[in-house]
């Protein structure tokens, strides 16, 4: 697969919702990720095929002062096991390394296991549990990446 991350655009919504639909059993509305949208640093981001130029992966983040807060990772169920998040995930990476922000964090569901081993793979560690983050049945685990620096070589000159 040939993958290209960019930009969410309005008209990229109706296959957005069609992977949150099949990937999610409370998915989020069009006016879920409208509100999110518009709140301020958040940012959406898609990752084409750029064979068949379908959607197949989708992330939504937060920017804050020190972190970058993932809100939503999602990749098509059909295409899952093929390295979309792990590339969506990288290019969030990427992204944030030259940045003041020192980490990236998300929290995920205590019984989302798979979306828990694709960060610990991609190099997140579990730092709290959150009681009843998602319900009075359901904890969430704060999972945070720490952000490599990229240290600038500045030009000198030894007379």
């Amino acid at each position: 697969m040939n993958l290209y991350t960019r930009w969410m655009i309005r008209r990229d919504m109706k296959e957005v919702l069609d992977i949150e639909k099949n990937s999610h059993a409370f998915p989020w509305s069009e006016e879920d990720f409208l509100r999110i949208l518009r709140e301020r640093h958040t940012i959406g981001m898609v990752t084409e095929d750029q064979v068949t130029d379908k959607i197949v992966g989708y992330v939504i983040y937060t920017l804050e002062e020190k972190h970058l807060i993932i809100q939503s990772i999602t990749v098509d169920p059909t295409l899952r096991r093929k390295g979309i998040a792990t590339h969506i995930l990288q290019y969030i990476k990427n992204k944030t390394s030259n940045s003041v922000r020192t980490s990236i964090r998300m929290t995920v569901s205590e019984k989302n296991l798979p979306t828990q081993l694709l960060l610990k793979k991609n190099g997140f560690l579990a730092t709290k549990v959150v009681r009843n983050y998602y319900s009075a049945e359901e904890d969430g685990y704060k999972m945070k990446y720490l952000l490599k620096k990229r240290h600038k070589v500045e030009n000198t000159v030894e007379v």
